[in-house]
């Protein structure tokens, strides 16, 4: 569709239309071209257009005529999220599935006594007690993207091209360049006539404004370079918005509204929080939780390497005492943010048990990899 026919269908109106005062030329058209997000107006979010026909439109409008512009400003959306298919009289549906996957967990954020863990992490505490834990467990690539990957699609990352987070064998672009997009469980689980929905962080390098919807999801709410938890903006269904919540409550709030609209199932929810990584920003009501909290000082932590090891390993230089406070500030506030997940499990659960799913529905509970803060010190004190 036309560029302006875009911001007509986001909502818009034409000038001199009545209405809320939302005007094509100025909120949509003008922010787009001039590279503004979201509008001018903050009521309505912009039309998802591509960043490359934004500029080709752009330039023609400054070089060219009337018929010129017209041609280069005619774009169409970003893929919108594919339905479920009706499930057939005949089949029988499979069970719902709820994956939370968060960022950076690290075992030592949960207690490995049953009590102690439910007085931090009740909720955590009874999907240990009531479900199954694998003790021995390994991830293909102990990084964010490559592990994502391998989850997505099942392949180790040498099947999949994504070895690393960024540039050419990595992040998003590695991972669609290779044809991954197309093979991953939402395509399969779409196909079986199942409701999908991702939340939260998708892959590294993912654009909201430009790199659209992959196949097989239903249901999009995805943040690009959120990590600060607030403040950011998600691709929801192809439209921009902004969360006004910590962006683990609002992908829990996003998440049992899907649960809830796709209770006939079969339903795949994806929760991708983007806790506990750095910079370790938990939601506010928990900043003061755990005070005096440190890192635990197991045997690893601080170690030295021996007279054997290599020369280069020796001459890393120890952890020094303020190494070791960021560490310790850094551990308390990760165990503030695991917090925040905690609560969104148990409403995620307790919605699937007030709508009666709880015997058809798995959760699952992971991470895309561990995370080491001065175990086996191999950094240089900062």
């Amino acid at each position: 569709m036309a560029l302006r026919d875009a911001c007509e269908a986001a909502g818009f109106a034409a000038q001199g239309t009545e209405g809320i005062g939302i005007k094509i030329n100025r909120d949509c058209m003008d922010p787009l071209l001039n590279g503004v997000v979201p509008p001018g107006n903050g009521k309505l979010p912009l039309p998802m257009v591509s960043k490359k026909v934004v500029a080709e439109c752009k330039a023609a409008k400054t070089k060219g005529g009337k018929k010129t512009a017209a041609k280069a400003c005619t774009v169409a959306t970003v893929d919108a999220p594919v339905a479920a298919k009706p499930l057939p009289q005949t089949a029988e549906a499979g069970p719902n599935i709820v994956l939370v996957l968060v960022d950076d967990l690290s075992m030592n954020l949960m207690a490995d006594d049953l009590g102690e863990l439910a007085k931090t992490m009740p909720n955590l505490a009874q999907i240990q007690r009531e479900g199954l834990t694998f003790d021995n467990f390994f991830v293909t690539n102990s990084l964010c993207c490559p592990s994502r990957a391998s989850i997505l699609t099942g392949l180790l990352p040498h099947e999949t091209g994504v070895l690393t987070n960024t540039g050419a064998t990595g992040g998003v672009g590695a991972f669609d360049g290779q044809g991954n997009d197309g093979r991953t469980f939402a395509v399969a689980l779409h196909e079986a006539f199942y409701a999908t929905a991702m939340m939260g962080k998708y892959l590294n390098g993912y654009d909201i404004a430009a790199s659209g919807i992959p196949a097989g999801w239903s249901e999009w709410a995805v943040g690009g370079n959120a990590y600060s938890n607030f403040n950011d903006t998600l691709n929801h269904n192809g439209a921009m918005i902004s969360p006004e919540l910590h962006l683990t409550d609002q992908i829990s709030e996003l998440g049992q509204a899907f649960i809830t609209g796709a209770s006939s199932g079969p339903f795949f929810l994806e929760l991708a929080p983007y806790s506990v990584h750095a910079p370790y920003a938990p939601p506010a009501c928990y900043a003061t939780l755990f005070a005096g909290l440190t890192y635990p000082r197991s045997p690893a932590f601080a170690a030295r390497p021996d007279e054997h090891a290599p020369q280069w390993l020796q001459d890393i230089p120890p952890l020094d005492k303020r190494f070791i406070k960021k560490i310790d500030d850094a551990y308390r506030m990760r165990m503030q943010s695991l917090k925040g997940i905690d609560d969104m499990v148990g409403d995620i659960r307790g919605t699937i048990e007030e709508l009666g799913l709880t015997e058809d529905t798995y959760v699952f509970f992971t991470s895309d990899n561990g995370y080491h803060m001065g175990n086996i010190r191999c950094g240089r004190a900062r």
